[in-house]
């Protein structure tokens, strides 16, 4: 498309003739004058320009691209190819130019416009047969894509071994049903070196079109090891899956060929037929004779995930004998590998780091069924190794142990070098809730940690331990001045969790009512509600305050405290005359959830009904739970 051209319109004056394009103001000749300039700045903008004025400048812009600024050629190869298959004839022509700079963007041009210069094919074709082109011709070819197959073709019937190479190369790149067709077929060339690069190129392939399937299962017969090799892997890459695969790759599975046999299990792992013909048929490799292939086995059962749980008998004895690639495939399966566990723990210590953090990572994903690994596990959070530590304590607290086992261990580990241990073993800590009192105390030491994450998890786990962690209260009143929001909050929210124990720190807790964080107000709110009686007479002071949303605060958090709060009934009750509605409408809720102790309040509350239709069916249910009908 050509934009922003005008036509000269008609004039006395002298400038260009009538109906002749213009593009800001000038015409095609005028900016062709620019190509000539020694700013490359000023020939890139002409290219630029020259583009609007469509198929008419492409002579002018073929010769752009043999200037000698990469930037200006970049430039003419965009232009032409914006002109799409109009073009491809004139760049056709131009590979056999003399000017080797003619040629290669000719080349680079066709490319940029990929399939709809599907015609130029042949030649470009032609040019991998010259070593100074055949890499740009390649590039090319692959752009152009489905539409240079039939040329490919020919070539592979009467090229040299060099050109033969190249076209299966771009073959492979290329894809779908034509190209893995012709692959396929070149698998059966008399020439070695053909089988051997056709067998690349399947490889190389990151999807194989079904429409090769059956080609490929002939090739499994083939006499030579290396065809039935590629042929097995290309299955394991078919798509969209066919069903016929499945079988084929099992059958390759007992190739006198360990290369082959090896090559059937990683397509399995690729291909993932049916579980109920693949797993048994992997499970049986995980005997051969040869070591590679049962580590590939191993691995390949991966892929099946929890279906592969027949084979843990067999993966933890291979664990057990040193094939570390089972471990990974227990993880994933997961909870059903539970009888792999004594080999796991075993492989804990293995000395190949990747084949021990494997081992972790699976008694991880077994969870609460691993927990006899907890000793094993609690022990190697004291090791040097940071990743060891980190997997150790991801699976200690995934397989649930018991407190006396876990909590020595994750009380040790609030004082690692590494921040996030300290926070996951805190985060660890919780977990156990009440049954973590024992650790308080290393926990209050983490509420003054140099990071806020491990502050945070601290003050939760405290929260879950509950009333019993009261010594905990200082601590946690001094991190409600924290400069972290998220440290505040979870602060409030463990004094909170303290109950009628947090008394202590509802002078420091209260004003936070008034906080600019949302958040920290709302949680505040809460906590002060959870402690109860002791915050009663701070909130009875905000329920007065200037600010409405203070006052709503308050008597919310009243009311969360139930018939705890009855001293509190005739100051809560003064609020069902407050001016602002959502006041009232708290009023109302706090004095049905303090029940019948609010029942001093039902006057007022029937004078609101009447004074506020809106509010009486609100008011009228606070009446029922007040008189228990």
């Amino acid at each position: 498309m050509v934009l922003g051209l005008v036509v000269a319109p008609s004039r006395p004056s002298a400038g260009p003739p009538e109906g002749v394009p213009l593009y800001e103001r000038r015409t095609m000749a005028q900016w062709a004058e620019d190509l000539e300039d020694l700013s490359p700045r000023v020939r890139r903008e002409a290219v630029a320009a020259m583009a609007q004025f469509g198929p008419s400048a492409l002579p002018v812009l073929l010769r752009a691209g043999r200037d000698r600024d990469p930037g200006v050629r970049r430039e003419a190869t965009l232009a032409v190819s914006r002109l799409g298959a109009s073009a491809a004839p004139a760049l056709i022509h131009a590979l056999t130019d003399p000017n080797p700079d003619v040629q290669q963007f000719a080349v680079a041009t066709l490319g940029a416009i990929g399939a709809q210069a599907g015609q130029a094919a042949p030649s470009l074709v032609a040019m991998l047969g010259d070593s100074r082109m055949r890499a740009a011709a390649d590039e090319a070819l692959g752009k152009i894509g489905p539409a240079a197959v039939p040329a490919l073709r020919d070539l592979l019937a009467r090229g040299g071994p060099a050109e033969r190479r190249a076209a299966l190369q771009v073959l492979g790149r290329i894809g779908g049903a034509d190209a893995t067709l012709a692959l396929t077929a070149a698998l059966l060339d008399p020439d070695e070196g053909t089988r051997r690069d056709a067998s690349s190129a399947l490889y190389a392939m990151r999807s194989v079109d079904a429409a090769a399937t059956q080609a490929l299962i002939r090739a499994l017969a083939s006499p030579d090891a290396g065809i039935r090799r590629s042929a097995a892997l290309a299955l394991g890459r078919v798509a969209p899956p066919r069903p016929e695969v499945g079988p084929a790759l099992v059958g390759a599975l007992g190739d006198g060929e360990r290369s082959v046999r090896e090559a059937a299990a990683i397509a399995l792992q690729e291909a993932r037929p049916d579980p109920a013909l693949a797993v048994p048929a992997l499970t049986k490799a995980l005997d051969d004779a040869d070591p590679g292939l049962r580590a590939m086995a191993a691995y390949a059962l991966r892929a099946f995930g929890p279906a592969a749980a027949p084979a843990v008998p067999r993966l933890a004895a291979l664990l057990r004998a040193g094939v570390t690639s089972a471990a990974s495939t227990l993880e994933a399966i997961g909870p059903a590998a539970r009888d792999a566990v004594p080999a796991l723990v075993t492989a804990l210590d293995l000395p190949v780091l990747v084949d021990a953090l494997a081992a972790f990572r699976a008694l991880r994903a077994i969870g609460p069924d691993a927990r006899a690994a907890a000793p094993a596990l609690a022990r190697a959070l004291e090791r040097p190794d940071p990743d060891i530590r980190r997997q150790a304590l991801a699976a200690l607290v995934a397989v649930r142990p018991e407190p006396k086992v876990a909590l020595p261990a994750l009380t040790r580990a609030l004082g690692d070098q590494l921040p996030e241990i300290r926070e996951g073993a805190a985060r660890g800590l919780a977990g156990f809730g009440p049954a973590a009192r024992p650790a308080v105390p290393a926990l209050v030491r983490a509420l003054g940690d140099g990071a806020p994450a491990v502050r945070v998890e601290a003050s939760r786990a405290i929260g879950a331990v509950g009333p019993a962690a009261k010594d905990a209260v200082p601590a946690l009143t001094h991190n409600l001045g924290d400069p972290t929001s998220s440290v505040r909050q979870a602060a409030i929210a463990a004094l909170g969790s303290l109950g009628t124990s947090a008394g202590a720190a509802v002078a420091v807790l209260a004003p936070l009512l008034k906080d600019p964080d949302t958040a920290v107000r709302e949680a505040t709110g809460d906590a002060l509600g959870s402690i109860g009686r002791p915050a009663i007479p701070a909130l009875r002071s905000y329920l007065t305050d200037v600010d409405s949303g203070t006052r709503v605060m308050a008597v919310k958090a009243l009311g969360r405290m139930g018939p705890a709060a009855r001293e509190a009934v005739a100051a809560i009750s003064a609020r069902l005359g407050d001016p602002d509605a959502k006041v009232r409408v708290a009023t109302v809720q706090a004095l049905a959830a303090i029940g019948p102790a609010a029942a001093s309040a039902v006057p007022a509350l029937r004078a609101l009904a009447t004074s506020e239709p809106d509010l009486r069916e609100l008011v009228d249910s606070a009446i029922r739970a007040i008189e228990k009908r």
